[in-house]
């Protein structure tokens, strides 16, 4: 991931006067900026050149907005890439597909200029945290090398603070070692050490799987690894634990004691 202050945008856009207008509002930002007049021009692009965000209107010939997100999203060289919709579609429905698709915002135009740079900052300041997550959390292929000490699934253990070592990659709950696997790690880590905040799905999915996704699929692909995870720190099926879940949101880690 570029540095913020450098970062290479792709807009992509039918009309003339919105890939200037969108160029003049983020080369005044400081970013570098790559036209493309529809998504197979700007398939070809990514094909050839580093891009860190991209922002693309709907509606074009060819291929639209919604195809272009669907290429990008399935080719793992570009799942992570920030994608932003700017579209003439103001309706709630196609706000929604938009969203639903797993785009990380939507914006109708006209826009505010001032809307669309804070956007673009708010997303290439979360791909370079996951990013930097994804670096830090990375394991082997399998499981964390442990070693593994039996405790049993009473309250004492519940209730016992959690430590991991991250230069290790062993985690210690209830005063014994437990063995992980790579994504329980993953998942575990992340949510520590954002203790009592709502982690939503998609920014789990992101560091468990390296993958962008909807929050449909993303809780589909997670509950799985939550259950087993509260299954290894001594939780019963059912049973309130420290991983909590917020409904249609996300996970949220909360140390008892």
């Amino acid at each position: 991931m570029t540095s913020l202050e450098k970062a290479t945008i792709l807009v992509v856009d039918d009309q003339l006067d919105m890939r200037i207008l969108s160029m003049r509002i983020l080369e005044n930002e400081g970013y570098q900026v790559i036209v493309a007049e529809d998504g197979f021009q700007a398939l070809s692009i990514l094909a050839k050149q580093h891009i860190d965000l991209i922002i693309a209107d709907v509606a074009m010939p060819n291929l639209n907005g919604y195809q272009l997100f669907e290429r990008i999203h399935g080719n793992p060289d570009w799942a992570n890439l920030p994608f932003i919709m700017l579209s003439g579609r103001a309706l709630d429905s196609d706000i929604r597909y938009g969203k639903s698709l797993g785009v990380d915002d939507y914006m109708t135009k006209p826009f505010d200029p001032h809307d669309l740079v804070a956007s673009v900052r708010g997303r290439l300041r979360r791909a370079e945290q996951l990013a930097g997550c994804l670096d830090m959390m990375q394991t082997t292929e399998s499981t964390v090398q442990s070693p593994i000490r039996q405790h049993d699934s009473g309250d004492a253990a519940h209730h016992a603070p959690l430590t991991i070592d991250t230069k290790r990659q062993i985690v210690n709950h209830g005063g014994c070692e437990i063995t992980l696997s790579a994504r329980e790690y993953r998942l575990l880590l992340f949510l520590y050490n954002n203790q009592n905040r709502v982690v939503p799905l998609q920014e789990l999915i992101s560091c468990t799987h390296g993958m962008r996704s909807n929050s449909e699929k993303a809780g589909q692909l997670l509950r799985p690894l939550v259950r087993s995870l509260r299954r290894k720190l001594g939780y019963q099926a059912g049973e309130n634990s420290c991983i909590r879940n917020v409904r249609g949101i996300g996970y949220q880690y909360i140390e008892y004691g």
